[in-house]
C-alpha cells in the first residue's frame, strides 16, 4: 500500500523502498500487524541488519543510516493515515559517518577519461558531466527541443540545448508518447551555460541522432528511436 501511495518518488527510490519493505517482512514476517511493531522490535531490526552479511560483508554505517531513514518514511506514512499512533523507528539514533576526503576530477584524468571513451554516447555524458556538472539522470532525460525556445519558457515541458545562447535548459518530463516522466532534483528549472567543448559534443550527437529522435542519449535497444 505505502508503494501505490508514493507515486511522487523515482523509479530507483522505489526499488530502494521495495528492497527496505522485502528486509522487514524478513525480519518481522510478511503478515506481521504494523501496529503491533514496537520500537524495541524496530532497534532489533536495525541491529539485525547491521549484523547481516551479504557478500561477505556487512553493510557500511551509511547505508545502515539509509535503512534507518526509509523504514522512518515509511512508518511516518503509516502515522499520517491513522494506521499507527507513533512511528517505531523515530527514536532510533543514527551512526555517526566520517567525512569523505573530496575526489576531484583534474583536467588531465577527463582527457584520460575522453580517450577511453568506446562511443560518442559516452564521451557526451562524460563531457556533459564535468564540462557541466549534469547528474546522471539530467543527461539520459535531456531531450532534444522540437518547438520555439521562448514557447518552451511559458510551457516548461521540454530541456532544450540552444546552441546560439549555449545554454541547456533542464525541466520536469511529461508522461507522452516519446517521454517518460521525470523531474529533476531540485525540481526546479535551471539555465545551464554549455561550454565550448560541451557543445561541440552536443553538435557531434545532434549530427549522429537518426530523424525523430528525442533523447539526446540514445541507448539503441529502446522501444522506439527516441528511447533512452
Amino acid at each position: 500500500m505505502y508503494l501505490s501511495l508514493r507515486g511522487d518518488i523515482t523509479a530507483g527510490r522505489r526499488a530502494e523502498h521495495s528492497r527496505t519493505l522485502k528486509l522487514l517482512g524478513e525480519h518481522l514476517g510478511n503478515h506481521r500487524l504494523i501496529g503491533k511493531v514496537t520500537p524495541l522490535e524496530a532497534r532489533k531490526f536495525v541491529s539485525w541488519y547491521r549484523e547481516r552479511k551479504h557478500l561477505d560483508r556487512v553493510p557500511a554505517a551509511a547505508t545502515v543510516n539509509k535503512l534507518i531513514r526509509e523504514c522512518r518514511r515509511i512508518f511516518r506514512e503509516a502515522v499520517d493515515c491513522s494506521l499507527i499512533r507513533a512511528n517505531p523507528f523515530d527514536g532510533i539514533r543514527q551512526e555517526k559517518v566520517g567525512q569523505i576526503t573530496w575526489q576531484y576530477v583534474s583536467p588531465g584524468h577527463f582527457r584520460a577519461l575522453i580517450g577511453a571513451c568506446s562511443s560518442l554516447k559516452w564521451r557526451g555524458m562524460i563531457t556533459l558531466a564535468y564540462c557541466c556538472g549534469f547528474r546522471l539522470g539530467e543527461i539520459v532525460h535531456l531531450t532534444w527541443a522540437d518547438v520555439d525556445f521562448e514557447r518552451q519558457l511559458v510551457h516548461l515541458t521540454w530541456a532544450d540545448v540552444d546552441f546560439e545562447r549555449q545554454l541547456v535548459r533542464v525541466v520536469r518530463k511529461p508522461a507522452s508518447g516519446v517521454t517518460e516522466a521525470w523531474s529533476p532534483k531540485d525540481k526546479d528549472m535551471r539555465l545551464v551555460p554549455l561550454p565550448d567543448e560541451a557543445a561541440n559534443v552536443l553538435t557531434e550527437l545532434q549530427v549522429a541522432a537518426v530523424e525523430g529522435q528525442t533523447y539526446v542519449v540514445v541507448n539503441g535497444k529502446g522501444r522506439m528511436s527516441g528511447s533512452a
